[in-house]
């Protein structure tokens, strides 16, 4: 059985541009031949010898023969129904066949979107979590003393606070560090904040920032206390980290996606905000705020002074205009959840 001819060029030799050839697919025993010819000569050709290239929409079809020349099918339908004729199944030809069906092509798309979701979800923070185990301390001090680098360069002043009352706020720091079961070394330092005002945020090297700012708003050190077992919290349980590896891993999903690299270096570079700002994750922050709660109840501190801080810091500076207040979870679910804390532990 042979397939009507099909209109092609040939490309090849010494000629410029292409030769005007008709193309024809045939059984055979050995297999599908093609057949290519004009007017004086005529060659075939065992299917199997020809790579043929996947094909481009409707486009016409390529195909490179053993011997270096390429041949272009200009009617790539006529071809390709004609190697169906002879048996001859194209590599792609379940492909072209989902791709004229836009059911199938809608399906695909939503199954790539949801499992994309589902991995950011699930997978990601799964992923992350096993990788910074894996990482080495010092991993954290590095990411740690460069995020500092970055925002004493671009945000933070330096502090205006007394020499003495760093002292003191050091000797509070340090009885809460000093309590805590974690190989890291911490340390608290000041800033001025900048545009990021009112802040207290940790580093992954132990490091925790308090701004000038957010000093001023505290009505006492018990508020500062609990502001320092927060962050304390989000180091004993690496927390800064976790939130770097899950943005790497984010943009690497975007480059497996869209094959750019630029899409994904945003992200990468945008880590020292990403911390700053504490991006964390819901359950971060309860987490932070469970430790938190907890040291306060073991210190005999209450644990609805954090709650008091922020609610005095949300009156001072509406809703969204400090990045302290942006984290997770909200403001009266947090002061609910130190009062209820409160309340479960037993009386002394």
């Amino acid at each position: 059985m042979t397939a009507e001819r099909v209109r092609a060029l040939l490309y090849g030799g010494r000629q410029a541009g292409g030769r005007q050839v008709t193309v024809a697919v045939a059984r055979a025993e050995d297999g599908p031949r093609l057949t290519i010819g004009d007017a004086d000569t005529s060659t075939d050709y065992r299917l199997a010898d020809v790579r043929i290239d996947a094909r481009p929409g409707s486009g016409p079809v390529l195909m490179h023969l053993a011997g270096g020349e390429t041949l272009e099918v200009l009617d790539g339908n006529e071809f390709e129904a004609a190697l169906e004729a002879a048996g001859f199944q194209s590599s792609d030809r379940t492909v072209r066949w989902l791709e004229g069906r836009w059911p199938y092509a809608l399906v695909a798309l939503v199954s790539v979107v949801f499992g994309s979701w589902a991995f950011v979800q699930f997978g990601v923070p799964a992923l992350a979590d096993r990788i910074v185990t894996l990482l080495p301390a010092n991993a954290d001090t590095k990411l740690g003393t460069s995020t500092l680098a970055f925002l004493d360069k671009s945000v933070f002043g330096p502090s205006a606070l007394s020499d003495s009352r760093q002292d003191e706020l050091r000797r509070e720091f340090r009885e809460i560090a000093r309590a805590t079961p974690s190989g890291s070394v911490y340390r608290l330092v000041f800033r001025s904040g900048g545009r990021l005002g009112p802040n207290a945020f940790a580093l992954p090297s132990g490091v925790v920032v308090l701004t000038d700012e957010l000093e001023k708003v505290a009505a006492n050190d018990d508020e500062l206390r609990a502001v320092f077992s927060h962050e304390i919290g989000h180091v004993v349980h690496r927390h800064a980290m976790r939130a770097a590896v899950r943005g790497s891993a984010i943009a690497a999903l975007m480059l497996a996606l869209f094959g750019d690299a630029s899409s994904a270096s945003p992200l990468i570079a945008g880590a020292p905000v990403a911390i700053v700002t504490a991006a964390y994750s819901r359950d971060f922050e309860r987490e932070a705020d469970t430790f938190s709660f907890q040291w306060m109840i073991d210190h005999h501190v209450s644990p609805t002074r954090l709650g008091d801080l922020l609610a005095r810091l949300e009156a001072k500076h509406p809703a969204g205009s400090t990045d302290f207040l942006s984290s997770h979870p909200g403001l009266e679910e947090r002061i609910r959840d130190g009062r209820t804390f409160q309340r479960m532990q037993p009386k002394r």
